[in-house]
C-alpha cells in the first residue's frame, strides 16, 4: 500500500513506522493520522512482525500539529463546537490505536517531539533518543488543553510531580533530562541511535511473542485495576502460555543450554 506521509521499513521481525512530512518536520495532519492508523493495522496483522519502531524521517520525530491544516477551512478550528469535538475524537483514535496495540512499540525519538509528537512518544511502550532529542508538551503554550492523552500518559512514566511541572511550565525537556527522569529508556549518540534501537528491538523480538503480548496487556491493565484483578487475568493467561510451543521450546533450550528459538505458537 502506498502512503503520502508514511514510510514502512522491515528488517526481519522488526518494522519501522516512519512519519514522513519533511517540509514541516513531520508535522501531523489528518491524512498522516489516518495513514499511521492504517500502517499500524497492517503491521499488526503480519505474524512475522514482532516489534514496531515508531520514528520520524529526517531531523525531527514529529514537530506537532500541522498549523497550516489547523488554520484551513477543513480543520476543526473553523467548525461548530459539536463538530470540533467529533474531529478531536477522530484524531484521538491514533493514540488509542497505539495504546491498545497488540505488539511491543518503541518510539525512536530522533529529534523534537512536540504536542501530538510528545503524545505519540509517550504512548509507546519504550523510548530511545540521542542528543538531538527534545520533548515539548506545547498545547498549553497555544492556549489549549492537551488533546492527545499527556495528562494520563506522562505521570505514569515520570511521576505526578514532575509531570505537573512539565505540563504546567511548558518547558522543553532536553535529552539528558529526559533520560534521567525515565522518559527515555536509552540515550545514545545520534550516529548510534538506529543501530541501538534495532538492537533493543531485536532483544524483545527474540522473546516469546504470545507471552510478551499478554504481558503487555497485563501491564497496561494494571494501571487502572487492582492486584486481585491482575492475578485473575494471570490465571487466565497462564494456561494459554503453559500449553504453547514456545514454553516447551524454552524448557528444551534450558535443558540443552542454548538460546531458545521462539515461533509465537
Amino acid at each position: 500500500m502506498g502512503y503520502e506521509f508514511l514510510e514502512i521499513e522491515k528488517k526481519g521481525c522488526i518494522a519501522k513506522l516512519i512519519m514522513s512530512n519533511p517540509s514541516t518536520l513531520n508535522a501531523m495532519n489528518k491524512k498522516m493520522e489516518r495513514e499511521m492508523i492504517s500502517g499500524l493495522k497492517q503491521l499488526g496483522a503480519e505474524d512475522d512482525i514482532r516489534v514496531v519502531i515508531v520514528t520520524g524521517s529526517g531531523r525531527s520525530f514529529c514537530s506537532g500539529a500541522d498549523w497550516k491544516w489547523l488554520d484551513s477551512k477543513e480543520s476543526y478550528s473553523h467548525a461548530r463546537p459539536d463538530q470540533m469535538r467529533q474531529s478531536l475524537v477522530e484524531r484521538q483514535e491514533l493514540i488509542l490505536t497505539l495504546h491498545h496495540y497488540s505488539k511491543p512499540l518503541i518510539a525512536m525519538v530522533n529529534g523534537p517531539a512536540v504536542t501530538i509528537g510528545f503524545d505519540i512518544a509517550c504512548v509507546c511502550d519504550m523510548r530511545t533518543g540521542c542528543e538531538k532529542t527534545r520533548f515539548l508538551q506545547g498545547w498549553t503554550r497555544m492556549g489549549l488543553t492537551p488533546g492527545g492523552g499527556a495528562p494520563w500518559l506522562f505521570p505514569r512514566i515520570v511521576g505526578l510531580g514532575k509531570a505537573a511541572e512539565i505540563l504546567m511550565t511548558m518547558d522543553f525537556i532536553e535529552a539528558e533530562e529526559a533520560y534521567q527522569m525515565g522518559l527515555l529508556n536509552k540515550l545514545v549518540g545520534s550516529d548510534e541511535l538506529e543501530a541501538a534501537t534495532l538492537q533493543f528491538a531485536q532483544k524483545i523480538a527474540d522473546g516469546p511473542p504470545v507471552a510478551l503480548r499478554m504481558t503487555r496487556t497485563m501491564l497496561y491493565a494494571g494501571l487502572k485495576s487492582d492486584l486481585e484483578s491482575i492475578l485473575h487475568m494471570a490465571a487466565f493467561c497462564e494456561p494459554i502460555t503453559l500449553g504453547s510451543e514456545d514454553h516447551q521450546e524454552a524448557l528444551t533450550a534450558f535443558r540443552e543450554k542454548r538460546k531458545p528459538d521462539f515461533k509465537g505458537k
